[in-house]
């Protein structure tokens, strides 16, 4: 077997070409990148500014900047493993625009309020 050429390399044998791998930045992997990473900065901010936001212009104490953080962070707790089933059933689409459109408007929302409920 030694000083055998392998079998693909023989003469008369012509090297098979593989099909190329399917590319991984394609235009909708590349805007799904930039509206993800829209929607985790604005997340992120929203989360640093919330209890400073609370404390400060709109007046409450640190029970209320932290029960503004639990509502957050209970709703995700509550809500992901539901969302995740309705991706099964309806598709991703549908949630994925639904969540944007629900994140945009409430964090536009936030901007308007004034006060806290006394």
């Amino acid at each position: 077997m030694e000083g055998r050429d392998p079998p693909s390399s023989g003469p008369g044998r012509r090297a098979t070409r593989r099909s190329p791998a399917p590319r991984l930045f394609t235009r909708a992997f590349i805007a799904l990148g930039v509206a993800e990473l829209c929607y985790f900065t604005a997340t992120g901010v929203a989360i640093f500014a919330l209890p400073l936001y609370v404390t400060g212009p709109i007046g409450g104490d640190e029970a209320w900047a932290g029960s503004a953080f639990g509502a957050f962070a209970l709703s995700a707790l509550v809500l992901r493993p539901l969302a995740g089933r309705m991706a099964d059933r309806i598709g991703r689409f549908p949630l994925l625009l639904g969540g944007a459109v629900t994140a945009a408007v409430s964090l536009a929302l936030l901007s308007l309020a004034v006060d806290l409920p006394r």
